[in-house]
């Protein structure tokens, strides 16, 4: 059993998006005496458990594929390991409205992404009395009737720097080699949004005046991440619009270009998230906003676990 007073950080979904958000949370940490753990719910969490900046657990196969199993794991899992307080990555009541029902009594606060509030309240189903998280952190500009909801269940904290890998110099600006005048394409989604973000990269070399440039791939068959040390040596990078690899491109390095593909996703619009971008989303400030995030996050857990 942890040491009395666990920290979760929930973050469930596919891919390794939200992973890479909550690692680079929890490896910013002030406080490094602060247990914590991961649960997610990727079925690539294997490829990311060495970069773990705390215990990362995830159910087998047969458990998340059923709603009464997984229920009973993770009400389990809360007492197993004392969790405390929830940290939650994008969505109120998980990713379909278990912690509208699960640990009830335990305290959570929310890591707010932009979030499709209609559909996503559709989904979830949760009860006019489920729990909701006591404080919010938006990461980015939220819908105007999800931010008012989350301004309703308690305080909410924008965040002004977008979040980056714990070990980004977001200071240091230098590479230690030419950028390789080749267009890398990185994703974690399935094999046909692979193909379309080929099909979309392929496209972007026409729009860099380079036809017949070179196209690689970061693809989990790979088994690299984080990306960000590949990233760090392509000119150009294409990549979906998702949170991570948005900020990455707001913190490109010097000559290097990135073309964003917004995927069509039942609760995260990538479309306005490339708008926002185009427009200045995060461009006022140079910081990593991960340790402002962590800061945050440790303020809330300390009061969890008195």
């Amino acid at each position: 059993m942890t040491a009395p007073g666990t920290v979760l950080f929930y973050a469930a979904g596919g891919g390794l998006g939200h992973l890479a958000r909550t690692f680079a949370i929890a490896a910013a940490l002030p406080t490094p005496s602060l247990p914590a753990r991961i649960l997610c719910t990727s079925d690539l969490a294997h490829l990311a458990r060495d970069a773990a900046p705390a215990p990362l657990d995830r159910p087998d196969d047969a458990v998340l594929a059923s709603r009464t199993r997984y229920w009973r794991y993770v009400t389990d899992y809360l007492d197993e390991h004392d969790v405390r307080m929830i940290v939650l990555d994008a969505f109120p009541w998980g990713i379909v409205g278990e912690w509208a029902v699960l640990g009830r009594m335990i305290p959570r606060v929310l890591v707010a992404r932009s979030l499709r509030w209609d559909a996503y309240r559709s989904r979830a189903a949760a009860d006019a009395d489920a729990p909701v998280p006591r404080a919010a952190l938006a990461l980015e500009p939220l819908a105007p009737d999800y931010r008012r909801m989350l301004a309703e269940w308690g305080e909410l904290t924008d965040l002004p720097d977008p979040i980056l890998p714990a070990n980004t110099a977001h200071h240091d600006q230098s590479r230690p080699a030419p950028l390789q005048e080749r267009m890398l394409a990185i994703h974690s989604g399935n094999a046909a949004e692979q193909e379309e973000l080929l099909q979309f990269a392929r496209h972007s070399c026409l729009d860099a005046g380079r036809p017949d440039m070179p196209v690689d791939t970061l693809f989990p068959d790979r088994h690299t991440f984080p990306a960000t040390g590949l990233m760090r040596t392509y000119r150009f990078i294409a990549a979906g619009c998702g949170y991570n690899m948005a900020a990455a491109a707001r913190r490109a390095l010097p000559g290097q270009e990135f073309f964003l593909h917004p995927f069509e996703r039942r609760f995260d619009d990538q479309r306005a998230r490339l708008r926002n971008l185009r427009t200045g989303l995060w461009r006022g400030g140079a910081e990593n906003g991960a340790h402002a995030a962590a800061c945050w996050v440790a303020h809330h857990a300390l009061m969890a676990l008195k």
